[in-house]
């Protein structure tokens, strides 16, 4: 189960996801689409997995969006549109000031 970072509550939906491959910080990069059921609020997510060196580390954080953002990132993820993907990823690390909390007990 996910946490919103803005409300707290279990109830962070992952809407859509485009793996992006490795890149020279992470094994894996996945830029996502995210919606609060509870607060409604809307957010671009990045999740990065590095399983180098001293084991597996995961950075999952996200932005909260406008509208039109929303509606952008939906079409970039629709399309996976790579080199927009790409440019989202770049500003999600940027601007991002909200971890993702993944409870599997909560489930």
């Amino acid at each position: 189960m996910f946490f919103c970072p803005t409300c707290g509550e279990p109830s962070l939906i992952i809407e859509t996801s485009v793996d992006l491959g490795p890149d020279d910080r992470s094994d894996e990069v996945a830029v996502q689409a995210v919606h609060c059921d509870a607060c409604d609020c809307h957010g671009a997510a990045l999740y990065e997995e590095s399983r180098r060196g001293d084991g597996e580390h995961v950075h999952h954080v996200m932005c909260v969006l406008p509208t039109d953002e929303v509606h952008a990132l939906h079409l970039a993820l629709t399309d996976v549109d790579v080199p927009t993907l790409s440019g989202w990823a770049g500003k999600i690390r940027r601007h991002s000031t909200h971890p993702i909390i993944y409870r599997p007990e909560c489930v």
